[in-house]
């Protein structure tokens, strides 16, 4: 299986738990990956939030999610997004729910991160996991 096939078996606006660090202690939540495009990972959050804070301190996260049948671990460094028009593109590929959270890019401390280089492990079931590096 190629990391291609694999990035197609994960669905936009998928659910999952991500962990970054604090004080060199991890802290997870449930998060949200909002989107993969060209082969980077999308994540929005609030200026206003700890975590926010947590990853400008320290941009090394996992993010951990599933489907039915498959199991994905995302290890990597997060940049944030700085330009108002990727902010806007990113901003309109967002679910509904998160877009009742912000109402532009400009409200509630709306801000984007993505996940370009790192390690993704998946697994099939309850089969060993095999790493991509990307």
């Amino acid at each position: 299986m190629t990391l291609e096939h694999i990035l197609e078996l994960i669905p936009n606006h998928i659910s999952g738990h991500l962990s970054t660090c604090v004080k060199n202690k991890p802290e997870v939540r449930c998060f949200q990956l909002q989107f993969i495009k060209h082969n980077k990972f999308y994540f929005v959050t609030s200026r206003t939030k700890d975590v926010y804070a947590q990853i400008v301190n320290n941009p090394y996260i996992a993010f951990f999610c599933s489907t039915d049948q498959h199991f994905f671990r995302i290890v990597g460094k997060l940049h944030p997004i700085v330009s108002d028009m990727e902010l806007m593109d990113i901003f309109n590929q967002l679910d509904n729910d998160a877009k009742i959270l912000y109402n532009s890019i400009h409200d509630n401390g709306f801000t984007a991160f993505y996940l370009e280089h790192g390690s993704l492990k998946f697994s099939d079931g309850f089969i060993q996991f095999q790493t991509f590096n990307f």
